[in-house]
């Protein structure tokens, strides 16, 4: 009896570390090494500007098996919200605090009308690390340095003004987790990809109604991105 029960018990553990090193087994960590091109769209969440559109393209290259270097680049608009703090009035001259209370106030509403021409420019660079299995689906993950370009955009106002704004750009960092499928040169993927970029303490042109100046603010693009694109392998 005694025996019995330490088989059983002995097969109740090799079991599933059996089936474990099977799996682990069955993946090709050499499956996509070479160099590869892709395309992808998808949608961009921004703490400061709420979600947004993106597509954009990314070169690899695997100089060693498994880990590979990756180049991205893309376009992102139609975010949906404006949400920037009215800096503090406290020792500002009269005229410039009554400017910054009409900017910002006009700016309190614009951001429930309509954000005019503003876009975001990641261009990336990382490292990814891939690992196929079933000979047709693939895992990956990687890391990387952002560095996130913000040309001029404008904020139109319910009441008909515009507020022509110019912010500097940013870098950061990004991380990712994903999933592809395909034939060995043509591969479709999605993935879901953080990024961290924030802007402490910048300097903001503002125009108003014929004013000039400018502004100093916190500029927070960080949040999650989803996509999901073609790869071509070779």
């Amino acid at each position: 009896m005694k025996r019995y029960i330490c088989r059983k018990f002995t097969y109740a553990i090799a079991a599933p570390v059996f089936d474990m090193a099977l799996l682990f087994s069955s993946f090709n960590f050499n499956a996509h090494a070479g160099s590869s091109v892709s395309a992808y769209w998808g949608t961009m969440d921004t703490q400061l500007f709420g979600r947004g559109d993106i597509v954009g393209g990314a070169l690899e290259f695997t100089p060693v098996p498994v880990v590979s270097l990756q180049l991205r680049a893309a376009y992102a608009n139609n975010f949906e919200k404006f949400n920037i703090t009215a800096p503090s009035t406290e020792g500002m001259p009269q005229y410039e605090a009554e400017i910054s209370n009409i900017v910002f106030g006009g700016l309190e509403s614009a951001g429930r009308a309509q954000l005019k021409d503003f876009t975001v420019i990641p261009l990336e660079i990382g490292l990814t690390g891939r690992a196929g299995f079933l000979d047709f689906l693939g895992v990956y993950t990687g890391f990387g340095y952002g560095y996130y370009v913000v040309p001029e955009f404008t904020v139109a106002s319910r009441s008909g003004f515009e507020h022509a704004k110019k912010a500097n750009n940013i870098s950061g960092w990004w991380g990712l987790v994903g999933i592809e499928g395909g034939i060995a040169n043509l591969k479709l993927f999605a993935e879901a990809k953080y990024t961290r970029a924030v802007a402490r303490d910048i300097d903001i042109e503002l125009e108003y109604a014929g004013h000039k100046g400018t502004l100093n603010a916190n500029i927070d693009l960080s949040g999650f991105t989803y996509i999901a694109g073609v790869r071509l392998c070779w």
